[in-house]
């Protein structure tokens, strides 16, 4: 990036848009500003779908009034739904023919038309290659429908932001973990500047669960390459309903509700204990994709020691679930900075 030029990271949630700006000072990134606005109503309910796009402007102008992007790069994450991503090796191949064998693998993997998707690939791992060809080399496909980026782009446009890259989510999580957590280093081309020769040798991995308001994502890294990556159907608002639902709220008083309880004394209304019960079988649930999903990524990955988990999002605030999942799956959860 040009001196004194930033990055702006980007991500318009369904209960809010967040925002923060990177600038490199003496070689370290550094946060400069950072922004949230919260919206008028959730995007994701079904009563509110037709508003989206007005939400999405207002968000946008009123983050425009608070902050100047024009001269710095501008990213854009996006939720693990709007697109999918294929992790394939490949068999042994001609190194100048990787391209034309990923383009076959494309075809094979994406369950679209080409022409109907944005796609591209990054080789992952190290691999080798011995007189031209490429022995156990990896992959990374990423795909998303052509519709949904140029929509995507479309709000952002109208408001005259340029993006210059689109994410999705748990990518954006792998890669905090291996640059910020895990503190890797790497080479231009994005692949790692210390590379293992032996993929099979024992490795530490680290855990990352985000918890978002309709979906949680779950990813593992040993921070040279993305081993694992899967989204998982309960977000913050299955809490959410599940308090409605209870003790009979709307979904905004729910939602108030579960932000507050373990802070202010309840008037005339349901006491912590009682919103804990109320939401502990969707603790159970949590778990158990947690449970199958961990089992599912050491029978795969049998080198792979899991150090901890990482634990991110809003999801996270509610009282108690942290405790309960680390003794559930008896692993170290960690939050970002502990």
């Amino acid at each position: 990036m040009a001196k004194n030029q930033g990055a702006w990271g980007l991500e318009m949630g369904v209960c809010s848009m967040k925002a923060i700006r990177l600038e490199m000072q003496n070689g370290s990134p550094v946060a400069t500003h950072y922004d949230f606005i919260d919206h008028a109503k959730i995007l994701s309910q079904p009563e509110n779908l037709q508003d989206q796009d007005k939400m999405i402007k207002e968000a946008l102008l009123k983050f425009l009034s608070r902050n100047k992007v024009r001269g710095d790069l501008v990213c854009l994450s996006v939720s693990s739904q709007s697109g999918l991503a294929r992790f394939v090796k490949l068999p042994p191949v001609e190194e100048n023919k990787i391209a034309e064998i990923v383009r076959f693998e494309a075809k094979q993997q994406i369950p679209f038309p080409l022409n109907e998707v944005v796609w591209d690939f990054q080789k992952l791992g190290s691999g080798m290659v011995i007189d031209g060809l490429a022995l156990d080399s990896e992959i990374g496909l990423f795909a998303m429908k052509r519709d949904f980026v140029n929509k995507t782009l479309q709000h952002y446009r109208d408001v005259n932001i340029d993006l210059h890259a689109v994410q999705m989510a748990p990518l954006a999580l792998i890669n905090y973990i291996a640059f910020d957590v895990m503190g890797k280093n790497y080479k231009a081309d994005g692949s790692p500047a210390i590379e293992s020769d032996d993929d099979d040798a024992p490795k530490k991995g680290i855990l990352g669960l985000d918890i978002g308001n309709d979906i949680s994502n779950l990813v593992l890294t040993d921070g040279t390459k993305i081993i694992e990556q899967r989204s998982i159907s309960i977000g913050g608002s299955r809490f959410t309903k599940e308090i409605a639902k209870e003790f009979k709220l709307t979904f905004v008083k729910a939602e108030h509700l579960k932000r507050t309880v373990a802070k202010a004394a309840v008037k005339d209304g349901p006491d912590l204990k009682a919103v804990i019960t109320a939401v502990k079988p969707i603790f159970q649930d949590l778990v158990g994709e947690l449970q199958r999903s961990l089992t599912y990524f050491s029978n795969r990955h049998r080198n792979i020691e899991f150090e901890y988990m990482l634990a991110l999002g809003n999801g996270f605030k509610l009282h108690g679930l942290q405790r309960f999942l680390q003794e559930k799956l008896s692993l170290e959860i960690r939050k970002p900075g502990c």
